[in-house]
């Protein structure tokens, strides 16, 4: 595995996404993608808390790696109260670890906040 500089964008705002290293790789449409979600339980929940939570998670659990296909991103969606993203992992996503990486983000997050849903 090659080892790239830590490149993490800031959630501001007007993007409310991160974005981390990829290689250069030609895309097609054959592959695989992963879709998630985090819905509130309450509408009190503070979406902005668990973003900001999951990007510094995700930050510290994958500095210098780099993604096979699509980077993992995360959005707070301004027209209903959820954080949302997808990840193209290509058509060898079977030995891609990218999604085993989100998926315990989306564990950790799930653990530490007992007041969302996600999917």
């Amino acid at each position: 595995m090659k080892i790239a500089s830590r490149v993490i964008g800031v959630a501001t705002p007007s993007n409310m996404s991160t974005s981390f290293p990829i290689l250069p790789i030609p895309r097609n449409e054959d592959g695989n993608s992963l879709q998630y979600a985090v819905y509130p339980i309450y509408p009190d929940v503070n979406l902005q808390n668990i973003l900001d939570y999951a990007l510094d998670l995700m930050s510290t659990w994958t500095d210098n790696y780099i993604w096979n296909l699509d980077p993992f991103t995360l959005f707070l969606d301004s027209s209903s109260p959820k954080l949302h993203g997808s990840m193209d992992l290509g058509e060898d996503s079977g030995i891609c670890p990218d999604e085993w990486i989100v998926v315990g983000v989306f564990w950790q997050i799930s653990t530490r906040f007992n007041d969302i849903v996600v999917t």
